[in-house]
């Protein structure tokens, strides 16, 4: 994320050499990875979702978070190479409101793309049961 802070100079190297480092960084668990590039490749669009990241690193460096006062569901893909399982279960620690941790085995860094039935699933029930509880 800290390489991705630099607007221009990042989006030159990631789309470089037909987006090898964005390839490389997506590995081969991205489904349909050549049309995620395609829209890439569109102007403006790779500088709009680096733009998240951007906009979210140095507040989650420094800034103090406020407790979490809604209902949660984390999941947490058993692959991810760039999120730790550590992350997803300290979270509870900023609950105030339930919180319930799924972890998907197998899955990477894109749950909702590698695991769309799985996710839904997981929503779903969650969301039951938040309506249960109101």
């Amino acid at each position: 994320m800290l390489l991705w802070q630099v607007p221009g100079i990042t989006e030159r190297r990631l789309a470089r050499n037909d987006f090898r480092r964005l390839r490389s960084f997506a590995g081969d668990r991205y489904p349909d990875l050549e049309q995620a590039i395609a829209d890439l490749s569109r102007p403006g669009r790779l500088t709009a979702g680096l733009n998240w990241y951007r906009a979210n690193y140095f507040p989650a460096v420094v800034r103090r978070w406020q407790r979490c006062r809604v209902p949660t569901l984390g999941i947490w893909p058993s692959e991810d190479k760039y999120l730790a399982e550590d992350q997803m279960i300290n979270s509870s620690r900023y609950m105030d409101a339930e919180w319930r941790y799924e972890r998907l085995d197998g899955v990477g860094h894109w749950p909702q793309l590698e695991a769309p039935d799985q996710v839904a699933d997981l929503a779903l029930a969650w969301l039951q049961i938040a309506a249960a509880s109101n």
